[in-house]
């Protein structure tokens, strides 16, 4: 019980404005120890990946439109007659996101309870937007990656396979970014790359909350919700990168808005309907909303995350199509390349050490090539951004 000592000559609305003011000192003091206490425990369970066991989740990510019709123009001008100004690459995927429908990219994740999941991501393509697609399946045993062109197959277990495990693992970073944000309010990103709670917290008025993440070299994220006393816990509605080093400087300002939060009875837990990234111009980069959550069985698992056949069909993506299938376990390091009637018409040995040394090091330019383009979207995408 709070007690105020109050002098005799304090009475009336003096002594009642005086209560109040130390009862909202109190709670105020004690609402902060609890968003600490937390936050901090809501980053540790975040840091482990996210996953919904038995459950499959279906998602799609909307590209809206970047630049007005003048803006664009001015970019055009600035082109024209030179094939290799930087304002092309722009404009293209401008005009691919005002070409395309909004919800061209969609996205259905299964996990189960032993750290198995399925990545299904089904979209147009830049140039020709033909539908495509590309699945990657990390299971207990198998891990394996299909698109209409090619099959991938490894040993989940062999962090040394190429293929199939380096771009399966890309697709893993996506679905844990995706994850997060419907699940957990984007907390967890960067966990892997040394952000956590740094000890501040702000109590805001009408309930909300901050608290910020940080690494010693890469900057600090801020992150702000409200906060329901009955739950004992809060719900992240903005995150802001505030800190950066400078050579990422022009991502500071950039936000995160988590919308929709409610309580999915199926399963059992809250969930964010809508995601959003938005940059220190204000302009939304792209907006990930969640359709639907569905139980599933543990046959269903099992068939879904089964390798496709040469011949026949996969429960997701029907027929099969590829015309590759590179096999990277241990005992079968082979390529097999397959006819129009599915038999094979050709296998090369990956297992000699010339083919196998070839295979590694048309790897490591990929990896190369990826490690360059892509560093920007670690900063972002890790809360290192998120």
């Amino acid at each position: 019980m709070l007690r105020c000592a109050l002098p005799r000559w304090v009475s009336g609305p003096v002594a009642v404005f005086l209560y109040l003011g130390a009862v909202a000192a109190a709670v105020q003091a004690q609402t902060e120890d609890d968003v600490r206490a937390w936050f901090a425990d809501a980053w540790l369970q975040a840091a482990a990946t996210p996953s919904l066991p038995g459950f499959r989740i279906e998602l799609h990510v909307e590209y809206p439109p970047q630049y007005t019709d003048e803006h664009l123009a001015a970019l055009r001008r600035q082109a024209e007659g030179k094939p290799d100004h930087p304002n092309w690459t722009i404009i293209r995927a401008e005009e691919r996101r005002r070409r395309q429908p909004f919800d061209a990219s969609r996205i259905t994740i299964w996990t189960d309870d032993r750290e198995g999941w399925r990545y299904s991501r089904s979209y147009l393509t830049s140039t020709t937007d033909k539908p495509s697609y590309i699945d990657a399946v990390v299971s207990d045993s198998v891990m394996w990656q299909l698109t209409p062109e090619e099959l991938h197959v490894a040993d989940s277990r062999d962090g040394t396979a190429t293929g199939a495990h380096g771009d399966a693992r890309l697709r893993e970073g996506a679905m844990r970014t995706y994850l997060r944000e419907l699940l957990l309010g984007r907390l967890g990103n960067g966990a892997d790359n040394g952000f956590g709670p740094d000890g501040r917290i702000e109590v805001l008025p009408d309930g909300r909350w901050a608290a910020y993440v940080a690494h010693p070299e890469r900057g600090a994220h801020r992150f702000e919700g409200t906060w329901d006393a009955s739950l004992g816990r809060g719900f992240v509605e903005t995150i802001e990168i505030v800190e950066t080093p400078d050579e990422f400087a022009k991502f500071r300002g950039t936000r995160y808005e988590i919308a929709g939060w409610y309580f999915d009875d199926t399963a059992q837990r809250w969930l964010a309907r809508t995601a959003s990234e938005i940059s220190p111009d204000g302009v939304v980069d792209h907006k990930t909303v969640l359709d639907a959550v569905m139980s599933v069985t543990p046959d269903e698992l099992d068939a879904v995350f089964a390798v496709p056949p040469v011949e026949g069909s996969d429960p997701v993506r029907g027929e099969v199509t590829f015309r590759s299938l590179y096999d990277h376990r241990p005992t079968a390091l082979a390529r097999h390349d397959l006819g129009p009637d599915r038999a094979i018409v050709g296998s090369t040995d990956l297992s000699g050490a010339s083919s196998f040394r070839r295979w590694r090091v048309g790897g490591w330019v990929l990896a190369g090539v990826l490690i360059a383009g892509f560093v920007w979207l670690r900063f972002r995408a890790a809360c290192s951004s998120p």
